[in-house]
């Protein structure tokens, strides 16, 4: 395994230590891992449906999931950032359904799910922070369903904004003022349920207001509070909470 798939390890080790209360002997499970490290153009599928047994450790660039429909139309489910283990459900036997594509150039560490899973096995405060993990993923998946059914265009938007404004900010990839977002408008389309067109005249409008402006791939938010108010935005969602007594630290 590369250099940067070891760095990769740590960083991930150092965070589901810190918020999720593991020992050494936890972190040096999950540096024991061996995986590889996979570069994948924008665009790419890397995984097709459940036949894939491997998850991703995104490294950098932006991995999506992604749900194929009939007559070329899609629903991006999913969005994960550096940092983020793409794949924790079927690590568990869950099967979604969905491939795995890349918003932009990417780099990943691939991993054997039945190799997490048999860390998971031996040391329960592991399964302990990957079943925190997967909660928090499926706490964004179901803010995002909110927002699918009940929220309109601009809202939507400057809520997905928050959020990632905050993701990012917590893997140090920028501040929730200003950051990269590697997603196109056609998969920010994707992801919002709306066209390419509707998400350009709606990123007009923020702009507009003062609310956020995208330069590319950047997003300049000039004002966050305003923009979090305007998005109706309580990000309690993203964090996992305190972290309790695991299963091994309880008895």
């Amino acid at each position: 395994m590369q250099g940067v798939g070891k760095f990769a390890l740590e960083r991930v080790a150092e965070r589901l230590a810190a918020q999720h209360g593991l020992g050494a002997c936890e972190r040096q499970a999950i540096l024991a891992l061996s995986g590889t490290v996979v570069r994948c153009r924008a665009a790419a599928q890397i995984t097709q449906g459940d036949g894939d047994d491997r998850l991703y450790l995104v490294i950098e660039g932006l991995l999506a999931g992604v749900r194929q429909l009939a007559g070329g139309r899609r629903q991006v489910a999913a969005l994960y950032v550096p940092g983020d283990l793409c794949g924790l459900d079927k690590a568990i036997g869950i099967r979604r359904g969905w491939e795995v594509g890349t918003g932009c150039d990417t780099l990943a560490l691939s991993l054997s799910c039945s190799a997490v899973l048999g860390i998971a096995q031996e040391y329960p405060a592991v399964a302990w922070a990957l079943w925190r993990e997967t909660a928090v993923q499926a706490g964004i998946t179901a803010e995002w369903l909110v927002g699918l059914g009940r929220r309109d265009a601009r809202t939507r938007l400057a809520h997905l904004l928050c959020e990632m404004g905050l993701r990012l900010e917590a893997t140090g990839l920028g501040s929730r003022q200003h950051f990269r977002l590697d997603a196109s408008q056609m998969l920010l389309a994707d992801v919002l349920g709306l066209t390419p067109v509707h998400v350009s005249r709606t990123f007009q409008d923020l702009r507009a207001e003062g609310l956020a402006i995208a330069r590319g791939r950047i997003i300049e938010v000039p004002d966050w509070p305003r923009l979090a108010r305007a998005a109706e935005f309580e990000g309690d969602y993203l964090r996992a909470g305190p972290a309790a007594a695991s299963p091994a630290t309880a008895q």
